[in-house]
């Protein structure tokens, strides 16, 4: 638990770091062989590891690689997939956190964040988190307003705390 902990670490401040497209794949790949699937994330680590995770994934929001590193993409996907109907509600809990959130006022990150949010619905079963994803899939690229709106907080009651 504690490696997994430190790589989370270490992921955010590569993704904050210089040169981050080059730095983030080897950290991505050895957070993910410990997260490989969903019984593998320990449930007190899953919020900030989905947090960081989506943070990676929805990008910088600049023109090269469309902001994302094209080496970690495939393992932040690997992760969000991961999330299913037991972290579901932490990804989508994660838009509404300033770091993320502040990332959604730029286009390309709202893409990047509808395309993280249809990994994770990939895997959910439950009907009513099935709704949430859909809603925010449907609205996400339009502002970031929908992430803790009256409407979504009342959709999304019971799986996130506000």
């Amino acid at each position: 638990m504690i490696i997994v902990d430190e790589l989370i670490t270490e992921l955010l401040d590569k993704h904050n770091g210089w040169d981050n497209f080059h730095h983030e794949p080897p950290v991505a790949a050895q957070l993910y062989s410990y997260v490989p699937e969903q019984a593998s994330i320990f449930d007190n680590l899953a919020l900030r590891l989905f947090k960081v995770v989506l943070m990676c994934r929805v990008g910088r929001g600049v023109a090269y690689c469309e902001g994302v590193s094209p080496g970690g993409r495939k393992y932040y996907d690997a992760i969000l997939a991961a999330a299913g109907d037991k972290f579901a509600a932490h990804v989508m809990a994660s838009l509404s956190h300033f770091e993320v959130k502040n990332k959604l006022h730029n286009g390309l990150c709202r893409k990047h964040a509808k395309s993280a949010l249809e990994i994770v619905r990939k895997n959910v079963i439950n009907a009513r988190l099935i709704e949430c994803l859909d809603y925010l899939i449907a609205n996400i690229e339009t502002g970031a307003a929908y992430v803790d709106n009256a409407e979504f907080r009342k959709l999304s009651a019971g799986y996130i705390t506000w």
